[in-house]
């Protein structure tokens, strides 16, 4: 009957592959610069030392860099045992930063690639530049242009005032709570009429079956989304379960992780 059914074990299923690593795909858009400027203040370097410097200016991390890095090496360095970035054409190293990343590790799927657009567009509030300072092992050789201008100052300016604009209206910029109920009704429409397309005859479930994939796309593109761009709670791990609808409806999670920042790498190669 309905345990049966594709999406139903998918689901499940997904819950035991992706626990493992959940946190990889449950983003947390970082809220200030100043968590970045706390966390760092404190963190490993990329060469391995410890920096114990309270002021966020300060470039003790960058003692080793290699001033020139081709694409072709920063590809090379793609797994989470060594993983490289580019981010305003520098490279930083983000193998021991990616531990305590205020947003998880998912900053691993830059790995080898461009982040240059990732890293605006998921920082609305901005990073100091220090931050990538300090990460920085060299500069990239063979830059690429990009469809993005980030030197205009639209786009800072734009996130500027979104910001103000959500703070004016007591809006936080993640983990509202009308988006939370509403959630919960795009789920019990979605299982209902799962429920009511396996149980009613053939004409009804037709029918049925066809409200539920209305709902499978609202599952799609409110739930799993806002959850991977960590916009769902300020929780990492409901931002995962939000994330894990994406498998309930029968596509993974992964995929759709993966081919967006393959997507924007594309844009930027």
């Amino acid at each position: 009957m309905i345990l049966r059914h594709p999406a139903f074990l998918l689901f499940f299923i997904s819950l035991i592959i992706h626990q493992s690593h959940s946190s990889r795909f449950a983003s947390a858009t970082v809220d200030s610069a100043s968590e970045l400027i706390r966390i760092y203040s404190t963190t490993t370097c990329s060469t391995g030392r410890t920096n114990l410097n309270s002021n966020p200016d300060s470039n003790m991390c960058n003692s080793t860099i290699e001033k020139l890095i081709s694409l072709e090496k920063v590809k090379l360095h793609n797994t989470p045992s060594s993983a490289w970035t580019i981010v305003n054409d520098q490279v930083i190293d983000i193998t021991q930063f990616s531990k305590r990343h205020p947003g998880g590790d998912i900053i691993l799927l830059s790995a080898g690639r461009d982040a240059t657009v990732l890293f605006h567009t998921y920082h609305p509030r901005g990073v100091p530049k220090s931050v990538l300072d300090k990460l920085q092992i060299g500069t990239i050789e063979d830059a690429q242009s990009s469809y993005y201008d980030w030197s205009s100052g639209f786009y800072s300016t734009l996130c500027q005032r979104v910001v103000e604009r959500m703070k004016s209206r007591n809006r936080p910029l993640r983990g509202n709570s009308d988006v939370q109920i509403k959630a919960v009704m795009i789920l019990i429409a979605f299982w209902f009429s799962l429920f009511k397309m396996y149980t009613t005859e053939l004409k009804s479930a037709i029918v049925w079956s066809m409200i539920m994939g209305v709902f499978a796309h609202f599952v799609g593109t409110c739930i799993q989304h806002d959850g991977n761009h960590g916009a769902f709670s300020k929780m990492p791990f409901i931002n995962t379960a939000a994330g894990w609808t994406m498998d309930m409806i029968g596509v993974s999670i992964s995929i759709h992780a993966l081919s967006f920042t393959s997507f924007v790498g594309w844009l930027v190669d």
